[in-house]
């Protein structure tokens, strides 16, 4: 009796444990299309927790290929100027991987997509964003180099300048170039550690602002600072000569012109040489200028155009009669000649 009572409760205790044990299997049933769990118990079956586990792990994989897929069409289509295409494909990924860490520098390009494509406000605002972002992760991490760009100072303090100049660049697009020059002035004397390329882009626009202001001589010497850097920036070199000229100091700027050019026909500056020479009185060295750019560009019309008008301007009627009808022949309309050429037949 003892025995079967034994035996009873062994087969009892075997029942409630297989009991148990169904209950603990129907409260973790799975769903095999999308890996959720239902009803889950504390002693759930471990092989759900794996089943889970490899899937998120399978759709995290997912999402990390489709991000970096996304952010490397999006520079590819930078480099080749499909601004639009290229925007779709940032904004792609930002909503792929909403808090990765390197989406600062998404949003960065974003901004310049804005500016580029004239958006001064957009650009604005997304640009005050992401300095705010790269701060707080300098103040966070320290300098730390990014994945997604190669050059040798891609830290978080170059991005943050970058961001910065790219933010005055925007409010001189906005026209508020008293703000601009004041934000300048204080970013160059707080930032020791621009690197060369940072610290002549600042001085080329803190000269274009005081050029936009009037202020020649302000602008002179903030466009003189970048040339000492390099000496045949157009981008500081053109304005300055602007500068000078305002000032009546031709002489000086056809001096900046005369030493880049000595060594090479830059376009731009042959150019503005030409044009620089015509207002001096020195109009057989301007039609030199315009002789060298034309034979150098035959496919700029305009360039012809001027040679004509100075041709006319020096007396040369028959000669400048000659490029007029060259300048028909190859199909420039008659109607954007110059009044004076006009009329020549």
């Amino acid at each position: 009796m003892c025995k079967i009572r034994l035996s009873l409760i062994v087969l009892l205790l075997l029942g409630l444990s297989c009991g148990f044990s169904t209950v603990a299997k129907a409260q973790t049933a799975i769903d095999m299309h999308t890996g959720r769990v239902s009803n889950a118990a504390p002693n759930e079956n471990p092989m759900s927790k794996q089943r889970i586990m490899a899937r998120d792990r399978v759709l995290a994989t997912q999402d990390s290929i489709a991000y970096n897929e996304a952010v490397a069409k999006a520079f590819f289509l930078l480099r080749h100027d499909s601004l639009p295409q290229a925007q779709h494909e940032l904004e792609r990924a930002l909503r792929l991987l909403p808090k990765a860490e390197t989406n600062a520098v998404l949003r960065l390009n974003l901004a310049k997509i804005y500016y580029w494509r004239e958006q001064w406000r957009d650009a604005d605002r997304a640009l005050r964003e992401v300095r705010t972002e790269f701060m707080q992760q300098l103040a966070q991490k320290g300098n730390v180099t990014t994945t997604l760009e190669a050059a040798p100072k891609s830290n978080l303090q170059s991005l943050i300048n970058e961001t910065y100049i790219w933010q005055c660049n925007t409010l001189y697009r906005l026209g508020k170039y008293p703000a601009t020059a004041d934000s300048l002035k204080a970013f160059l004397q707080n930032n020791p550690e621009l690197s060369p390329h940072e610290e002549m882009d600042a001085y080329t626009l803190l000269g274009d602002c005081h050029l936009a202001l009037k202020d020649y001589e302000a602008a002179i010497a903030a466009y003189k600072h970048t040339l000492k850097m390099e000496a045949n920036a157009s981008e500081a070199l053109l304005p300055l000569t602007q500068a000078l000229h305002a000032l009546k100091r031709d002489d000086e700027a056809l001096l900046y012109l005369n030493a880049v050019l000595k060594y090479e026909n830059y376009e731009e500056l042959l150019e503005a040489r030409a044009k620089l020479h015509h207002e001096m009185g020195n109009e057989e060295a301007a039609l030199a200028d315009w002789d060298t750019l034309m034979k150098e560009n035959p496919q700029k019309l305009s360039y012809q155009v001027a040679h004509a008008e100075l041709l006319l301007a020096l007396g040369m009627k028959a000669k400048a009669k000659e490029a007029v009808k060259k300048l028909l022949h190859a199909g420039y309309p008659h109607k954007e000649l110059p009044a004076q050429l006009q009329k020549l037949k």
